[in-house]
């Protein structure tokens, strides 16, 4: 039992007022309207929320009248009292009228004991529900001393000291957003919670130059090493003469991975079709990966069945340098070549393949692997990527990205291989052409001519004033009024031979070719 007649009294009040402003700090970083009203029903304290709602700049002790007017001002003492009767919290809503606009209002009455008497007051809680679809929790309930509101808010609300960022206080949400027990937590350092340690001197730098901070988004890090987003507002406080921070964190990792996500795939969707070649598309498509997920260890891999050969395209890589083309293997990339699945491993998973010898390990061992197949109808592959910081891991939500990804750049890689090809046998093609004994020259669709033989170049030099492009009508000065260009424009033509007088020739035999045109003079 505590000896109430040795008790320093002083020191009870000093700790009670200290905790009373911590609170009062904390009420006006939430963003719903808060009011403490008094069982004759004055309001001793409004949070700023609730001078913006309702229009009253005083700081207190104002009646509850000048807020709500005739029936609801009655519902509202009705309930207070009803509350402070029970010590019960109550859950009412209702449609109400503020500065001139109807609005529905989610009114939480909580009971809370007076610090310096027996008496209890109402924290009285405005949440708007017409527009806003999150909800505080309904079952919050309180203590003497606030503690409840404070532990079961379903934003983590953490209290760390500026200096060192030693947690003294944090709620017991932390377990559902960070992974961390709240026991487990408490006095370690904030910096354990951040994607990027570093991003905590820049976070403690903000608030001094800007003062209190609302909605400022975040990567943060969980106890499993992934990764998440948060809003947060936080402030500067002191306790015990120390200077401290208090935040309210809400976890938004679902809402900023689908925007990051929709922004990626979006630039990813240009990517594809602005990218000059591989190279150039895979050094883009690599970016735009990193601002998702962590892939400081990245690579593509194609692998040609003709020859057997497992090819690596683009390759970064924290460990090892560079990966050489190999013959087709039993390695991670050809386990998922084998498999067609995407494939999220840890490293016991490696290891447990590599014992049941369903894969040879090759490189430096990784603590997670994510590997997604690349398919086409000319070529099979695998992007990859991997972490050797057993901090930082993948997830399924990162394989279904990068599967998703994959997806994608499989059929431009297909379509570019397919374009390497056709260029090759075209290469062939011409070469053959080159040792005809007369002139020709080939045009795309849009008639524009991208190559010749010696003897066009050495006749038409010779017969014509061109510059440095050579242009169709340099040939045939009316070919975009002839009959020729008016058959070639019929997707029914194939072959014919026109009278057209070149150089020695007295016609003109034109073809058509894959994706344009061979005019050959004989």
């Amino acid at each position: 039992m505590l000896d109430f007649e040795k008790y320093d009294f002083e020191k009870l009040i000093d700790i009670a007022k200290k905790q009373e402003a911590i609170f009062y700090k904390f009420l006006n970083l939430i963003d719903d309207a808060i009011l403490l009203v008094n069982k004759n029903f004055v309001v001793e304290f409004l949070n700023e929320k609730a001078k913006e709602l309702f229009d009253i700049k005083n700081e207190g002790d104002i009646h509850l009248k000048h807020f709500f007017k005739d029936f609801e001002l009655e519902q509202k003492k009705e309930a207070i009292s009803k509350a402070i009767n029970q010590k019960k919290v109550l859950d009412v809503e209702n449609l109400t009228i503020i500065k001139g606009r109807e609005i529905w209002i989610k009114n939480l009455f909580i009971p809370v004991e007076d610090l310096e008497s027996d008496d209890f007051k109402i924290l009285l809680f405005f949440k708007d529900i017409t527009f806003k679809k999150y909800v505080e929790d309904q079952n919050i309930k309180v203590n003497e001393r606030f503690a409840k509101i404070f532990q079961n808010n379903p934003a983590v609300v953490l209290i760390s000291r500026v200096e060192d960022g030693k947690i003294i206080e944090i709620n017991s949400s932390v377990e559902k957003v960070f992974g961390y027990p709240q026991n487990e937590i408490i006095g370690q350092s904030t910096s354990i919670l951040y994607a990027d340690p570093r991003e905590r001197a820049l976070f403690i730098d903000k608030i001094l130059t800007n003062g209190p901070i609302t909605n400022y988004e975040l990567k943060f890090r969980k106890k499993d090493g992934s990764t998440g987003w948060a809003s947060i507002s936080a402030d500067f406080i002191e306790i015990d003469e120390e200077n401290c921070i208090i935040a309210i964190i809400n976890d938004i990792s679902d809402k900023k991975f689908t925007s990051l996500l929709n922004e990626a795939l979006y630039k990813i969707s240009n990517i594809i079709y602005t990218s000059k070649n591989l190279n150039d598309l895979f050094i883009k498509l690599h970016e735009e990966i990193k601002n998702i997920i962590s892939s400081d260890n990245f690579y593509i891999a194609i692998y040609n069945k003709e020859t057997n050969i497992i090819s690596f395209p683009y390759f970064v890589d924290q460990k090892d340098n560079f990966a050489p083309s190999k013959k087709f293997g039993n390695g991670l990339t050809e386990y998922v070549l084998r498999t067609k699945e995407a494939k999220l491993l840890t490293r016991e998973d490696i290891i447990n393949l590599s014992r049941k010898q369903e894969i040879e390990i090759i490189g430096a061992l990784c603590e997670y692997w994510l590997g997604v197949p690349l398919s086409g109808d000319n070529f099979s592959g695998v992007l990859a990527v991997q972490s050797y910081d057993e901090n930082i891991k993948y997830t399924e939500k990162d394989k279904d990205f990068l599967s998703f990804v994959g997806q994608q750049i499989s059929r431009l890689i297909d379509r570019k291989i397919l374009e390497e090809k056709t260029n090759s046998q075209l290469k062939k093609y011409y070469s053959i052409l080159e040792t005809l004994p007369t002139p020709f020259f080939a045009t795309d669709n849009n008639f524009k001519i991208f190559f010749y033989n010696d003897k066009f170049l050495n006749s038409i030099m010779k017969h014509k004033n061109v510059g440095p492009e050579i242009k169709i009508t340099d040939i045939i000065p009316d070919f975009y009024s002839s009959e020729i260009h008016f058959l070639l424009k019929d997707e029914t033509f194939s072959s014919k031979t026109f009278p057209f007088e070149f150089s020695e020739s007295k016609t003109i035999q034109i073809s058509r070719i894959e994706d344009g045109f061979l005019f050959i003079f004989l």
